[in-house]
């Protein structure tokens, strides 16, 4: 695709160079010019997904509380939609830096809202993500994280009628397992590949913090101290390693959707104690 027309048109610039860069599973990521980053995909497949997107790292950048790469444009171009990002490093993963950013989530998590959801719904990866707005955290985790990925994996046989019960039995446990907390402005999709010298890639919405630490656990990709340093910034209640892989049935679930069966014995093994 030639970016020279949307370059012109969205900063007056010519583009001298373009390179892949990694992580576009599911958009295609370019570096422009050694400086600007370009987010790629079909606008009809995945509608509004970069809006959306931008929204989100507009969201979290007006905390000024991390780093979060500045949107320079965002818009379609012959059938596909675009988004156009300031690049941000990946930053010396010393301690320092593990400081810095679980200070800096610790920060934005801070920023609150009166119900747990989103003004629209968006995405997780190429999944929809329901963002309905509920007074009640496992009211909105039943309903907007569980159900619907739930269902999803059940109409396509990933998941059998006997899953079905387990997860009933866990969600009449779920009171009992959180922590009633204020709604906390998520990153949304805090895996370690999302981790820069600030964030990107967001899902954003307003939900229990413990979510966004709960996938910093995931695929390695953070220190080992990483949630004890966003103690010290923000506290938890106690228990919180026996909470994180309720949390993670939710990123578990939209890979059991994308990328199938592997995803499975994670998921039963948990829910088979309820």
């Amino acid at each position: 695709m030639d970016l020279n027309p949307i370059f012109q048109k969205e900063l007056g610039l010519e583009v001298s160079s373009s390179r892949p860069l990694s992580g576009g599973d599911i958009n295609e990521v370019l570096l422009v010019n050694e400086e600007f980053v370009i987010k790629l995909n079909d606008a009809e497949a995945f509608p509004e997904m970069m809006r959306l997107e931008a929204d989100g790292l507009n969201a979290m950048r007006e905390t000024n509380t991390i780093q979060i790469p500045e949107v320079y444009a965002q818009g379609t171009h012959e059938e596909q939609q675009y988004l156009i990002l300031e690049k941000i490093e990946k930053g010396n993963r010393d301690q320092s830096y593990w400081e810095r950013i679980a200070s800096g989530i610790a920060d934005m998590h801070r920023t609150t809202n009166e119900n747990f959801g989103w003004k629209e719904d968006n995405y997780i990866g190429r999944l929809n993500q329901k963002n309905d707005f509920y007074s009640n955290w496992t009211e909105f985790f039943i309903h907007c994280r569980m159900e619907p990925l739930v269902e999803s994996a059940f109409n396509k046989q990933l998941l059998r009628p006997e899953h079905l019960r387990k997860f009933d039995g866990l969600y009449n446990e779920l009171d009992a397992i959180f922590p009633q907390e204020k709604p906390a402005l998520l990153h949304g999709d805090l895996w370690g590949g999302n981790l820069m010298d600030g964030l990107i890639d967001p899902a954003v919405y307003f939900g229990h913090r413990e979510m966004d630490l709960a996938m910093t656990q995931m695929f390695g990709g953070s220190s080992s101290n990483f949630i004890e340093l966003y103690h010290e910034n923000f506290p938890l209640e106690k228990g919180i390693d026996q909470r994180i892989p309720v949390y993670n049935l939710y990123p578990n679930l939209t890979h059991l959707n994308m990328f199938g069966s592997s995803y499975l014995f994670g998921i039963e093994s948990l829910i088979r104690r309820f």
